[in-house]
């Protein structure tokens, strides 16, 4: 059975076997290049609106949208703590999160 199988495969085993070899040996060299710029950082840039604020970080995919929403959730809460700040919100934009507590907070 296993003869039969190699027939329809296309690729023998041993030009399988180097090729899967050859991709885990680039990803472990893109791994240790890209490792040192995986820290979690946050970017500022002056826009015509005051200061747009990215931040990067790294997680689980399946855990994207829910950190994502806790991050910025956390900020929006810090800058309620801070009068001055002020928050600079386009008209059509909606609320982050989907208008969370931080978003009901600013008032």
């Amino acid at each position: 059975m296993i003869e039969i199988m190699a027939g329809y495969a296309g690729v023998s085993t041993d030009a399988m076997l180097k090729l899967l070899k050859s991709a885990a040996l680039l990803l472990v060299l893109w791994t240790v290049r890209f490792l040192r710029k995986l820290t979690p950082i946050v970017y500022t840039s002056v826009r015509d609106s005051g200061v747009l604020l990215t931040i990067r970080y790294i997680v689980k995919p399946r855990e994207r949208r829910g950190s994502e929403n806790d991050i910025w959730e956390a900020i929006l809460i810090e800058f309620v703590r801070h009068p001055d700040i002020s928050l600079a919100v386009s008209r059509n934009a909606a609320p982050p999160g989907g208008g969370g507590a931080a978003w009901r907070a600013r008032g």
